[in-house]
């Protein structure tokens, strides 16, 4: 089995389980794991084995879309020897399976860079996900961005993330967001370019983001690599969509999604997009190109051939 090659590759700290479930790599972070025992990492998986939907419902919604969460770190959390070519690699998989692509950024600024020029040697294009940083920075990130951007999006919950909280590197401090400066970076956006925000977890941020209005909301706590209620991500789904439904914004969702019936839930609570990580870079990892492709055939149950 290729997940066997994991170890191996990610210098031991990935175990390659055979579910993603957040039940061996604790608080490994940096790394693959979460904060709190892996308590949020563990929960976003749990929760969408248990929650209970109507058939009728799972097969009117039928499938989100499915997108490649942005996800930077390579050699910092993946274990990989090359930042580069790993971030490469990710994403050419991506582009290969067909999904929807996303990147993020981080420090060294690199790591927002290695993604861009990814995108511009496939052609393609990705929504952005920046950090909170100070919005006089947040804007040079956006300009950088603007040329291979489908929408930009604020992760929003990484503002104390444990692997940039001590950093002495970075350009500028990161910060909570309140709703005067993410309205700031709104008008800042070009009119044609979609602004998301990431990192939906609890009631004071929903109620933030209704006023704010953006075109997505991701429900989100990151996998549970940030501090947010004790709760997995199928119940604040559950508990959110609706009215961000209400306020004309579309709801998007990721953390644990790991089967086919998982997806099909997801949308049956009223996400049209779900954000997949660990798993796909498991693939890109071990299988390159073809990886992530391989991951949704397996795991997900798909059928998508081959590359010729």
């Amino acid at each position: 089995m290729w997940k066997d090659l994991l170890p191996e590759k990610t210098s031991y700290l990935c175990s390659g389980c055979k579910t993603c479930d957040g039940t061996v790599c604790i608080n490994q972070l940096p790394g693959w794991g979460g904060i709190n025992s892996n308590r949020n990492f563990i929960l976003n998986y749990s929760s969408w084995e248990e929650i209970q939907i109507p058939e009728q419902d799972i097969v009117n919604a039928g499938l989100p879309e499915i997108a490649l969460a942005p996800m930077t770190g390579m050699v910092q959390n993946a274990g990989l020897k090359d930042e580069k070519q790993g971030y490469f690699t990710l994403v050419e998989s991506a582009a290969n399976a067909g999904i929807k692509l996303s990147i993020g950024d981080g420090e060294p600024d690199y790591k927002l860079e290695y993604g861009i020029e990814a995108l511009k040697t496939l052609g393609k294009k990705a929504a952005v996900f920046i950090k909170p940083y100070e919005n006089h920075e947040l804007k040079k990130r956006i300009g950088k961005s603007l040329s291979i951007a489908e929408c930009i999006g604020i992760d929003i919950d990484a503002w104390e993330i444990k692997t940039m909280k001590n950093s002495s590197s970075m350009p500028a401090a990161m910060e909570k967001k309140n709703l005067s400066k993410l309205k700031e970076i709104k008008s800042f956006l070009p009119p044609e370019i979609p602004f998301v925000i990431k990192g939906v977890a609890d009631q004071e941020t929903l109620n933030m983001i209704l006023e704010l209005k953006p075109f997505a909301a991701v429900v989100s706590n990151h996998g549970g690599r940030v501090s947010a209620p004790e709760k997995g991500t199928a119940y604040i789904l559950s508990d959110f969509a609706g009215k961000l439904l209400e306020a004309g914004i579309q709801v998007w969702v990721d953390g644990g999604l790991r089967t086919k019936e998982h997806l099909l839930k997801a949308s049956a609570l009223g996400a049209s997009r779900v954000l997949i990580g660990r798993p796909f870079l498991q693939g890109a990892i071990c299988l390159g190109k073809e990886g992530i492709k391989t991951v949704l055939n397996q795991d997900f149950g798909f059928s998508i051939p081959e590359t010729n």
